[in-house]
């Protein structure tokens, strides 16, 4: 796992050529005032456990409402190298956006449908607990992006008086940013979901290869690679034609019957449920070089579904992984592996300062008498 400070420089390194360019252009044709009433342009954000999670996922939307500092103070920022406007993403890492709405917060908006969502997806009976910050190992793992960096004029939060030449000139100008490579770069997700109408995605998507899987009842699916980008409509049309639960069940059958979503039940300890999730868990051979942060991915996941597996079923799929132990030998379920848990326990609690982490750990496996295993 990465350093989260390395990637931050590196996200920054690599979003402060994009957005001087961007001011340039728009101070070439007219005096910073102009844009006034404008937003400045957003740019992704990402979960505080986003590198934690099994499956990297993305969720794009269409634009962002009021997004301030408004244009003509962003410029002066930029100019002079004050950044914070462009890289505070401490409201969406604090999951401040559980409030965020015009109006009520249901399942047809864009933040009241992300919840419904990822609590259809994992099993979470009452998607509306997401509101209170409740599974928040749910919430903080994925990437956040806009179809549309600058708020379209017909938008609701463009205020009277601004300039539409000056919106035209800022919309023109923040094309290059309106380009699903720069998440693709950056984040590597293995699977997006673009909840916008088609004519925006496509746009998002124009310098993408792709390969149409299917395109039925108003949802498309491509392949890139190994990974999977699925269109579905803005949640606020979503109501008109089969309704939110339509939308997220066709996302998850469209996962799983790809290998990136496995269901799972609160206890498992089979030899025909190693099988499924081994199926699964070799994901980890991308993300774990070592033992003890497959074993954290492992029970990041188990715990976002409420679920458990024994110690032996755990060594079982990791020896079938090739994870080995220092001596090269293959695992075997019984104290060595429990204190191989505790171990992986401390690395995340005193070691990497991740206490979530570590409380997945310590819940997610346990001893054939059901007693905790870290312990």
């Amino acid at each position: 796992m990465s350093n989260p400070n390395d990637f931050q420089k590196q996200y920054c390194e690599y979003y402060k050529p994009l957005l001087r360019q961007f001011c340039k252009e728009l101070t070439d044709k007219l005096p910073a005032e102009s844009f006034r009433g404008i937003p400045h342009p957003f740019i992704p954000s990402w979960g505080i456990r986003y590198e934690q999670s099994m499956v990297k996922t993305a969720i794009i939307g269409l634009e962002t409402c009021g997004w301030s500092p408004e244009l003509h103070e962003y410029i002066g920022q930029l100019e002079n190298e004050q950044w914070n406007s462009s890289f505070d993403m401490s409201e969406f890492q604090n999951l401040d956006f559980v409030s965020w709405s015009n109006g009520t917060m249901n399942c047809y908006s864009f933040w009241g449908f992300v919840m419904y969502f990822l609590a259809s997806l994992y099993g979470v009976k009452n998607w509306e607990i997401l509101k209170q910050r409740k599974h928040a190992d749910l919430l903080n793992s994925f990437v956040w992006g806009n179809a549309c960096a600058i708020e379209r004029w017909d938008s609701q939060g463009i205020p009277e008086g601004t300039s539409p030449a000056a919106h035209a000139v800022a919309w023109a100008a923040a094309q290059p940013l309106n380009d699903f490579q720069h998440i693709q770069r950056l984040f590597a997700p293995q699977v997006t979901i673009i909840l916008c109408a088609r004519s925006n995605c496509d746009n998002y998507l124009r310098n993408i290869d792709k390969v149409l899987l299917w395109d039925k009842n108003r949802v498309r699916l491509w392949k890139v690679g190994d990974n999977l980008i699925f269109n579905v409509p803005h949640p606020n049309n979503m109501r008109w034609n089969y309704g939110a639960d339509y939308y997220a069940k066709t996302i998850r059958s469209g996962l799983e019957e790809h290998g990136l979503f496995q269901p799972m039940k609160e206890f498992m300890d089979c030899d025909k449920e190693a099988e499924k999730l081994l199926n699964y868990f070799k994901q980890c051979k991308k993300h774990a070089s070592n033992t003890k942060d497959a074993i954290a991915f492992i029970a990041t996941e188990l715990r976002k579904q409420d679920a458990t597996m024994t110690v032996r079923l755990l060594f079982d799929i990791l020896n079938k992984l090739g994870y080995r132990t220092s001596y090269g030998t293959e695992y075997q379920a019984g104290r060595g592996s429990y204190r191989t848990i505790a171990s992986a326990w401390r690395r995340y609690y005193e070691g990497l300062n991740q206490p979530d982490v570590a409380e997945a750990i310590a819940l997610a496996f346990t001893k054939p008498n059901g007693d905790y295993a870290y312990e």
